[in-house]
């Protein structure tokens, strides 16, 4: 954990640890904290409080740049700082307002013929630079993972060997948003993208490739994925899929693979004469949601990708759930 500095740091230190405690993501807690702290030490400042002179300067200095969902989210920490140090007993102003978006990211749920032609792009691509090469090798397998799981790209990421059981057709998520930990079955078709994929892996002349700790999706060189490597790769899929990207903020995304996995799953609940009311709990423990207000967007992303299912089920998704709201927001994101 890092070390404060300033005289906020006993207070810091003992709102990360409540939030660990509590089986909370700390890592937001610990980047805005750290921020505040170099504010602290920066301009001397002494007395343990906070003050809104303090805030507003502070987010000045460092929020210029940042979107209005980024600002909500640095608030909510400096808000959750303040109310900690108030119920210690100490005297300190306590923010009260958030940033909203005016231009919300609406997710893009990819059509089944789009979906077919970035398969076959994957499958029928031919790299000749080395470099090229090094750098897609695993790609068609991730993408193919995310679409038929649903899961984030930084669960997907950090998989490792031992996560993943061809024998029993289940991957175990260790490193989730939440924290909380979560088995995914895997169709069978996937498996044997999967198993084509570790056969072709285990030929590089890497060491310890094999070893159960060791990441499962590697570039041809042995480096494990990250995600900054997936987005860009993704792109360029899109380019020679013939999918028009709209620029920075519009996608297609890579995360727009996990909504469409949704909506794909509920399409196919509701034309096998399912109930989605009763579809949706399982694909929130799927998807892996803190609770299913998270989960419920999907319906109407799925009304407005197939309208024509409103007719077949009678129109009653607006009765189920009437409080649906057209905000995506991501908190989705991993």
């Amino acid at each position: 954990m890092h070390k404060f500095k300033s005289v906020l740091a006993p207070q810091m230190e003992q709102l990360i640890a409540y939030k660990a405690a509590m089986n909370m993501t700390i890592k937001k807690y610990e980047t805005v904290l750290q921020s505040i702290d170099r504010y602290y030490v920066d301009h001397q400042i002494t007395e343990p409080t906070v003050t809104k002179e303090i805030i507003f300067d502070w987010l000045e200095s460092t929020m210029l740049n940042n979107k209005p969902i980024t600002k909500s989210l640095k608030m909510g920490v400096v808000k959750s700082l303040c109310l900690h140090m108030a119920k210690s007993g100490i005297q300190t102003y306590i923010p009260n307002f958030t940033y909203t978006d005016q231009s919300t990211y609406i997710p893009y749920v990819f059509t089944d013929a789009e979906m077919q032609s970035i398969f076959e792009t994957c499958a029928n691509w031919r790299v000749t630079r080395a470099r090229m090469h090094n750098a897609f090798f695993a790609i068609p397998a991730i993408i193919r993972l995310l679409y038929s799981t649903g899961m984030r790209v930084s669960e997907a990421t950090q998989l490792t060997n031992e996560d993943i059981n061809l024998k029993t057709g289940t991957i175990m998520l260790n490193h989730t948003k939440n924290r909380k930990q979560r088995m995914i079955p895997i169709c069978d078709s996937l498996q044997t993208i999967l198993s084509q994929y570790i056969e072709a892996r285990n030929k590089l002349p890497i060491q310890e490739i094999r070893l159960p700790q060791s990441p499962f999706f590697i570039t041809a060189d042995g480096k494990p994925y990250d995600k900054k490597l997936v987005y860009n790769w993704f792109r360029v899929v899109l380019e020679k899929a013939n999918i028009a990207h709209k620029g920075r903020d519009f996608g297609p995304r890579i995360h727009d693979l996990r909504h469409t996995f949704a909506v794909h799953s509920l399409r196919k609940n509701i034309e096998a004469g399912k109930d989605i009311y009763c579809a949706l709990p399982t694909l929130c423990v799927f998807m892996g949601h803190a609770n299913i207000y998270s989960t419920e967007k999907y319906v109407r992303l799925t009304q407005d990708a197939y309208p024509q299912l409103i007719q077949q089920i009678g129109g009653t998704i607006k009765d189920i759930f009437p409080h649906l709201n057209d905000s995506y927001i991501n908190e989705d994101e991993e």
